[in-house]
């Protein structure tokens, strides 16, 4: 899988965090409960950032979906330090389980040589999520020590 590094100054993500089977749930409930809808409208940004805090196996994924740059009251901010990232750029059909494969293929064989992961969390920013087309192109952001 082709990736790459880049650098990031420090930024801040905000929205709604919560602990769910994996990510995808959060997202739906976020769309359906109105809340992805609000946060859009009072920070005047789309809702395309999902970051990923951890999982636990008992639980699932402590993740929260948001937008970059805004601080906004009544919602949950992650501020990120100056991060260098390690960039995989995730492109094809929904159905086909994309993202899913990419993370798989990520964990299965592990980062590039020479680049060891940081306890931030990683980071996923949707750049086009299109069910009707049955289309995504994710980038997948995980932060390097």
């Amino acid at each position: 899988m082709d990736y790459q590094q880049v650098r990031k100054a420090a930024f801040t993500v905000t929205g709604i965090r919560k602990v769910t089977p994996d990510g995808g749930v959060l997202w739906d409930i976020i769309k359906s409960d109105g809340s992805k809808a609000r946060l859009e409208a009072l920070s005047g940004k789309v809702c395309d950032i999902g970051l990923c805090f951890g999982f636990d196996a008992a639980v699932g994924n402590d993740y929260l979906a948001g937008v970059e740059g805004v601080s906004l009251e009544g919602f949950t901010c992650y501020a990120y330090p100056a991060t260098t990232f390690l960039l995989f750029d995730v492109k094809g059909k929904i159905s086909d389980g994309v993202l899913s494969k990419a993370w798989e293929s990520v964990k299965k064989k592990g980062l590039p040589t020479g680049h060891t992961p940081s306890a931030l969390p990683t980071l996923e920013r949707y750049r086009v999520w299109s069910e009707a087309a049955d289309q995504c192109h994710v980038e997948i952001m995980i932060p390097l020590a």
